[in-house]
């Protein structure tokens, strides 16, 4: 036979075929190139928006000698050529042009000008500093002599010093340095990433001396490379350093995995450099603590999204199938008239399988190359998958003619009588079921690695248990309905459940696309909400409140003033945030009117601590372990707490860790004056920039919105949501088709037996109603195990997903029950609408058309 001329005929068919195989193509080539390129992007934004100091290699050498090998810019450039020589390879290919550095360590000033605080001046050389400063006043620093130094200082830090040009310091106590400050510069570009590893030169440093509001200030004064050979006479302590930067942009996701291992080996290698053996070049740095971090979330990405686009396209592959019956269905009579007059099985099986492979195999070519309009990187999935969709859809054409056609005229009617189950298929599903119980058993037990089979197997095994279930078990009610029809007078209920109950025209392959789109699409929605409720939570506490205000010094009455009148401010909560001592702990205090706190943020998630009574001395909210008798806080001067309850967190300040909260009044108690150092702010959609200018200079400002936006727009974060709500979409897509394409396959002996009973006096409204009864219990039951399946393949996953890091840490729940109800529902909802467009579509067939003479 000519498949040619079966194509003409079966064009329709034939054009369904080929546009769902390449949508199957392109969706198996373009999905794998698009999480690849999100997972670059992540990579990218993880590392490369840490500041430099964390990402770069720095490796320090420090020491009281003076190192002949480290005097002169010459000497510090011949070891990095040698540190850079050693790098493995995989980071050499990283790295770009850094800088060096020689500084003292914590020098106090023993002489100079007056000061609220300590102060720390140490002398440093940086390399390339000359191009990234600008002097303001006097000239850059001369050479030195070893005991007297000219200095170049910040003009920022210079100001809350009191240092001025021409200023002299006397420094340190062994190796003393008498330096004279002969210029003042401001930094060129504050946002240069080569201020995160020097920015100690870029400003001053204030340290708080724990229980006192006295800080102490430290700086690095730059001298000149003359003065770097006699900078560690003395016995003075030297800071050495060699700054390797790592451009992340360089590196794929793909190449995270091997840079821990590259960044050990480097340390193990830079460690043995030195020619002192009581001393050690040390590498410093976090790259590896941020690639732990994102490879952890990738990990985590990669699980969830192997689990949810493996169903998509397991049921993309199925509705292909579904596509490939149809085209059977539609040549079964040509080709069993040609086995009929003598064609052989091969001859008969191949016309029909070169049928299909005409509109599969372009088809499958033209998804592959409309993938390559889709932005991301190469893999091999990216051929591979085109391909074996196109030789799983010819193989399994081949194989359904071979058996549809062993015998010539081999006529079934499989409605006629329910099909009996033989013992090994019997032994086969239940293998299939136990199999699958035993998987997820293990998988809660064992939790999975990147790449483990139990990955794709478990989803797919219990999604397959699950449908041989229902297919095996959903005639038995209907069976109990039939008989309850068979008591009324109504032909119709009795007909369509009955015809419902041989599962002819519905067969296993819709059920197994219905069941995964179900399953999948509410397993994303569960996770997809319970990403969104942890996010918002993280955000309520991150800020703890709808906005935060932070002060450096304190609030002035006027600029609480200001910050009230802002438009869509209601309510304004003033706190007093600070470092106090109590016993040998350092707490953080927190002076705020609690009942004022707990109003502005009721209704929201945020849970503060409880209410403080009005009795004698000052009440206090303390640490879980120090509940019991009066405490003795140090504040610069000692004060009574009479602790209430204890405390463990307070909304906003989530990075601390112990706390102390009491009455806004505490400082007034002690006789001082109440400073506002924060405020929180209630107020929906209120801008952060409204609030910063209206608290003035030197105010940190956070929203809610800001920070939920924050974490929403981590790359992986927004994938892994975007990627949720297309695939819910895409199977609702495929669970339509999948219900068309089943009324269409079995289209031809519902139209025999409905034109049958039509002359028997059956209308066509009633013809109508039985399709529907035909095939709707059999979807809602479909729907029913498919939420069922959904739901479970959240816990059953539980130990192997951590989505915490989608939610800034927290721990991701499950979400309401009504949004997976609701999302079930619409799905079987869409599908019996499907039924009724294809009943509606057919309901001007005639009789005479569908049924032969004598028949």
């Amino acid at each position: 036979m000519n498949p040619l001329r079966l194509a003409r005929t079966h064009a329709g068919a034939l054009a369904v075929l080929a546009a769902l195989v390449a949508a199957a193509a392109l969706l198996v080539a373009a999905l794998p190139k698009t999480m690849e390129a999100a997972y670059d992007r992540a990579f990218a934004h993880s590392v490369g928006s840490a500041s430099a100091d964390w990402t770069d290699l720095t490796v320090e050498y420090s020491t009281q000698d003076d190192p002949p090998e480290h005097r002169t810019a010459a000497d510090f450039a011949r070891r990095d050529a040698r540190l850079r020589e050693i790098l493995p390879p995989v980071l050499r290919r990283l790295v770009g042009p850094g800088h060096q550095r020689a500084s003292t360590f914590n020098l106090p000033v023993m002489k100079g000008p007056a000061a609220d605080g300590p102060l720390f001046v140490d002398p440093t050389w940086v390399s390339g500093v000359e191009q990234r400063i600008r002097y303001v006043a006097g000239r850059p620093p001369g050479a030195s002599d070893g005991r007297r130094f000219e200095l170049a200082i910040v003009r920022s830090a210079a100001e809350a010093m009191n240092i001025r040009v021409g200023t002299r310091l006397r420094l340190g106590t062994v190796g003393v340095i008498d330096a004279t400050v002969t210029g003042l510069f401001d930094v060129v570009d504050p946002g240069d990433r080569f201020w995160d590893h020097n920015r100690a030169v870029r400003a001053v440093n204030r340290v708080p001396i724990p229980g006192s509001d006295i800080y102490e200030l430290h700086v690095n004064a730059l001298i000149s490379p003359e003065s770097l050979p006699v900078l560690g006479g003395g016995e003075r302590q030297i800071h050495y350093a060699w700054v390797i930067p790592v451009d992340t942009a360089k590196a794929t996701a793909r190449e995270a995995p091997a840079l821990p291992a590259a960044i050990a080996e480097y340390e193990r290698l830079a460690g043995v450099e030195a020619a002192d053996p009581w001393n050690r070049f040390v590498l410093i740095t976090r790259l590896p603590e941020l690639l732990g971090r994102f490879l952890g979330e990738l990990a985590t990405a990669q699980t969830v999204m192997t689990v949810v686009l493996g169903g998509l396209l397991a049921v993309s592959l199925c509705v292909v199938l579904l596509a490939v019956q149809l085209m059977v269905e539609r040549t079964d009579r040509a080709l069993a008239l040609a086995r009929a007059r003598g064609g052989s099985l091969r001859q008969v099986a191949g016309a029909g399988t070169g049928l299909v492979a005409l509109g599969a195999l372009p088809a499958a070519l033209a998804g592959y190359g409309l993938s390559y309009a889709v932005p991301g990187p190469l893999t091999p999935v990216v051929h591979a998958g085109p391909a074996l969709i196109a030789a799983a859809v010819v193989a399994g054409a081949a194989a359904l003619l071979a058996v549809r056609h062993r015998a010539p005229l081999h006529e079934r009617r499989a409605d006629v009588v329910a099909a009996r189950l033989s013992p090994a298929r019997i032994t086969v599903e239940a293998a299939v079921v136990a199999l699958a119980l035993g998987g997820a058993f293990l998988l809660r037990l064992r939790g999975l690695a990147v790449g483990d089979p139990f990955l794709v197997l478990v989803p797919f095994g219990l999604t397959v248990a699950v449908a041989v279930i229902t297919v095996r078990c959903y005639p038995f009610p209907l069976r109990l309905l039939v008989r309850l029809a068979a008591r009324r007078r109504r032909a119709v209920p009795f007909l369509g459940l009955t015809l419902a109950a041989r599962a002819r025209s519905f067969s296993v392959l819709p059920v197994l696309v219905l069941l995964p789109a179900l399953a999948v699409s509410v397993f994303s929605a569960v996770v997809a909400s319970g990403i969104s409720s942890a996010q918002e939570h993280v955000a309520w506490n991150e800020v703890g409140a709808h906005a935060r205000l932070q002060a450096s010094g304190a609030f002035s009455p006027e600029a609480v003033e200001r910050v009230r009148r802002v438009p869509g401010v209601r309510r304004v909560v003033p706190a007093q945030i600070a470092t106090v001592r109590i016993a040998e702990r350092h707490p953080t205090l927190v002076a705020i009117d609690l009942e004022a706190y707990r109003a502005i943020v009721a209704g929201t998630p945020l849970r503060p601590p409880g209410p403080l009574r009005d009795g004698p001395g000052i009440p206090a909210l303390v640490p879980p372990d120090q509940v019991g008798a009066e405490l003795t806080m140090t504040w610069n001067q000692q004060v009574k707490l009479r602790p209430q309850g204890s405390v463990t967190a307070f909304p906003g300040l989530g990075g601390l860790r112990e706390f102390v909260v009491t009455p806004l009044d505490v400082r007034a108690r002690m006789g001082r004056e109440v400073e506002i150092t924060t405020l929180f702010v209630e107020g929906d959609g209120v801008a952060a920039a409204d609030l910063a200018q209206a608290a003035g200079a030197g105010v940190r400002v956070r929203t809610f919105g800001d920070a939920l936006r924050a974490i929403e727009d981590e790359p992986l974060t927004a994938t892994v949501q975007v990627v949720f709500r297309v695939v819910t979409l895409a199977l609702g897509g495929y669970a339509l088709a999948a219900v068309v394409l089943a009324l269409v396959v079995g289209a031809r002996e519902r139209a025999r037996a409905l034109s049958f009973l039509r002359t028997l006096g059956l209308s066509a409204g009633q013809a109508r109603r039985l399709t529907v009864l035909e095939v709707t219990p059999m979807i809602l039951l479909t729907a029913l195990a498919g939420l069922g399946l959904g739901l479970g393949l959240e816990p059953a996953l539980g130990p192997a997903i951590d989505l915490s890091a989608y939610a800034g840490g927290a721990a991701v729940a499950g979400t309401e029950a009504w949004w997976p109800l609701l999302l079930a529902a619409t799905l079987a909802l869409v599908s019996i609408l499907g039924v009724y467009v294809h009943i509606w579509l057919g309901r001007r067939a005639a009789v005479g058309a569908i049924l032969r003479v004598n028949e």
